[in-house]
């Protein structure tokens, strides 16, 4: 593949949502990381006050939106020079973005169990797009064999599997309503939100990488 036939607009658009989708996350790691954690050891309620965490939550809802279709489309462009499950990231990436929108519908809906649905769908479809990215980054072929993947690709692949299973694991213990797993519910929202933050930022660097 020549240079000039890489979609490059694709990849840096995908960069950007990268960028966006990690400060999303780690906006939402630092706001609550610190209130849950305490809260589950007993310790009491903890944390900024609601109006500036509020605002940053809704910052970082904001950078969600953007960056699930950024990132969405960045994905698509990065399946065609790099392939694997690039196209299956891209598709989850864009469902986050629709899930936010509908966890939004119920609230204004005020339905609880729309809402309890819509942030399980949340959930994920993040964890998937964070599995599926990490693999294509693992194991995606450049069809340029001159500009083959590099290292970039495989830390970015890795931190974002760790994100997306530790955001599976955590979906699956609210379901299960196992808060009493303490140390493990701590591991997969660390693990989970820290892995999607970092993975993305990395993931929209390796974009950058990827252009022609």
């Amino acid at each position: 593949m020549a240079n000039s036939d890489r979609p490059n607009g694709s990849l840096m658009t995908g960069a950007v949502g990268g960028f966006l989708n990690g400060a999303a996350y780690l906006i939402v790691l630092f706001v609550i990381g610190v209130g849950v954690i305490m809260a589950l050891s007993g310790a009491g309620r903890v944390g900024m006050s609601d109006e500036a965490g509020g605002g940053l939550l809704l910052l970082a809802f904001v950078l969600l939106l953007a960056g699930g279709i950024c990132n969405g489309i960045g994905w698509f462009g990065y399946g065609k020079v790099r392939g694997s499950t690039s196209a299956l990231a891209g598709t989850f990436s864009l469902l986050v973005t629709v899930s936010l929108v509908l966890v939004v519908v119920a609230g204004l809906a005020k339905s609880l169990t729309l809402g309890e649905i819509t942030l399980y769908a949340l959930f994920g479809t993040a964890a998937l797009n964070g599995i599926l990215g990490g693999i294509a980054h693992l194991s995606g072929a450049d069809r340029d064999p001159s500009k083959p993947s590099g290292g970039l690709d495989k830390a970015a692949g890795a931190v974002l599997l760790i994100g997306g299973i530790g955001a599976a694991l955590m979906l699956v213990l609210i379901i299960a309503k196992m808060f009493d797993s303490t140390g493990l519910l701590q591991a997969a929202f660390y693990g989970g939100l820290g892995g999607l933050g970092v993975g993305h930022i990395l993931s929209g660097v390796s974009m950058i990488g990827a252009r022609g």
